[in-house]
C-alpha cells in the first residue's frame, strides 16, 4: 500500500499526510493530485508581454522561480520601447505570453511575498493604520508623527516625477 503524502505548492516538499502546512513556506499542503491540478498552465499563447522589471540580479532569480512553478518566461534587456513602467522599473524584464500574464503575476506575487515576508508584514501595518517602522497610530497622515517615516507625498529621485513613487 502506497503511503500518503502532501505537497507543498511553493517548494516541492513532501510531508507526511497528517502535516497540513509547510514548515518553510507556511503554505497549506496539497494532495499530489490537488498540486498536479494548481501547477496546470494554461498554453503560452499570444504576443510577449512585460509582467516585472528590475536589476538583473533579482530578475534572474524571480524568472528561476517562475519558471520552476511552469511558466515558461524569457529576460530581455529593457529599452524605453519595451518598458513595463516607462523606463523607471529596472535594466531587465521578465516577458511571458499573453496568456500567460495573470497566472505569472499571481505566482510571482507569491514568489515575491515568500522572498520578502518583511513586505507583507508593512503592508499589514499600514492597512491597519499603523507605521510600518515603529508601529505608531499614523491617523490617517502621511508622515509618521513618531519616527517621521514619509508615506506618501512627492518625490524627486531625478527620474521627473512621471513614473509613480520610486
Amino acid at each position: 500500500m502506497e503511503e500518503q503524502v502532501k505537497i507543498c505548492p511553493q517548494c516541492g516538499a513532501e510531508y507526511f499526510a497528517h502535516i497540513s502546512v509547510c514548515r518553510s513556506c507556511e503554505m497549506p499542503l496539497l494532495t499530489p493530485e490537488e498540486a498536479a491540478r494548481q501547477k496546470e498552465v494554461p498554453k503560452a499563447e499570444g504576443a510577449f508581454v512585460c509582467v516585472e522589471e528590475g536589476d538583473y540580479d533579482i530578475i534572474t532569480r524571480l524568472s528561476s522561480a517562475l519558471e520552476a512553478s511552469g511558466v515558461e518566461n524569457n529576460i530581455l534587456r529593457m529599452t524605453k520601447d519595451n518598458s513595463c513602467s516607462g523606463g523607471c522599473g529596472g535594466d531587465f524584464g521578465i516577458f511571458v505570453k499573453q496568456s500567460l500574464v495573470r497566472v505569472a503575476i499571481d505566482k510571482l506575487q507569491s514568489i515575491w511575498d515568500k522572498m520578502n515576508p518583511e513586505v507583507r508584514e508593512a503592508e499589514q501595518k499600514i492597512e491597519a493604520g499603523q507605521c510600518p517602522a515603529c508601529g505608531s497610530d499614523m491617523k490617517g497622515a502621511a508622515v509618521c508623527p513618531d519616527c517621521g517615516l514619509n508615506l506618501g507625498g512627492t518625490h524627486d529621485d531625478g527620474c521627473g516625477g512621471g513614473c509613480g513613487p520610486c
